[in-house]
């Protein structure tokens, strides 16, 4: 069966920080939960478009190119309010105001910096919530009519379901008593190195959750709590000092 998979952060399979994927213990951190769905199913082939900071319109724009290629879709909904474009052939997105500023101080490159400055003026000056919501909604039931569809919400707005990746972020950190919110960044003194933001052991019940509902036929992820995982000391590991994890480097 051919899949493929459509989203953001909560679904990439690259490591969240570039800056420290040689660290020596990277394994320790486990496996995105797509990297899980191929192992438990040898017979998916699995191609992955999802990228970290992105719009609901990357991902759709991805969708409406490539989605006759596949026999099932899974799509991670990202929430409102982000800001992506593509330049010089690649795309470059920003979730927040903040993050834009902190992307700009981090590279050299004229394009990206005026595009960051651009995102950061048009998210706090001209960009319109309201607006964002009524058109994430038109991008979200075209999607929904898609029958290969299989949909998996990555936060609780605008769609308010009670069944998102988000919610098993936050629940993660207020087990341990994680001060941080989940969205470090390689310039922070701790960062956070869980693939998806959720911890290596979540990733690897999270695959065989959406793979038993994707056999099932459903068409919609249900988020059981009562399933997952909740150890202070497994959760806490995956919070590491930058420092450290540059020392560690190969």
């Amino acid at each position: 069966m051919k899949v493929g998979i459509f989203g953001d952060s909560f679904s990439t399979e690259r490591t969240l920080w570039n800056e420290y994927k040689n660290y020596n213990h990277l394994q320790d951190f486990g496996m995105s939960w797509v990297a899980h769905c191929r192992l438990r199913n040898p017979n998916w082939q699995i191609k992955n478009y999802s990228q970290p900071g992105t719009c609901l319109y990357f991902s759709y724009y991805h969708y409406l190119e490539n989605k006759h290629k596949f026999d099932k879709i899974i799509f991670v909904y990202t929430n409102h309010g982000r800001f992506s474009k593509r330049i010089d052939k690649q795309w470059l997105s920003v979730p927040s105001a903040a993050s834009a500023q902190a992307k700009m101080k981090g590279t050299d490159i004229l394009s990206e910096k005026l595009f960051y400055k651009a995102a950061q003026q048009f998210i706090v000056h001209v960009q319109d919530a309201e607006k964002e919501k009524i058109l994430w909604k038109l991008m979200h039931a075209d999607i929904k009519k898609d029958d290969k569809v299989f949909s998996v919400y990555a936060f609780s707005n605008p769609y308010e379901t009670k069944h998102n990746l988000r919610a098993l972020q936050i629940l993660e950190g207020q087990s341990a008593n994680i001060k941080v919110d989940g969205w470090s960044s390689p310039f922070s003194k701790v960062v956070d190195m869980r693939y998806n933001h959720i911890t290596g052991t979540n990733n690897r019940i999270l695959a065989k959750e959406i793979t038993n509902q994707i056999l099932d036929n459903q068409k919609e992820f249900t988020l059981d709590i009562d399933k997952y995982k909740f150890d202070a000391n497994e959760i806490q590991k995956h919070f590491v000092r930058s420092n450290y994890l540059k020392r560690n480097c190969k």
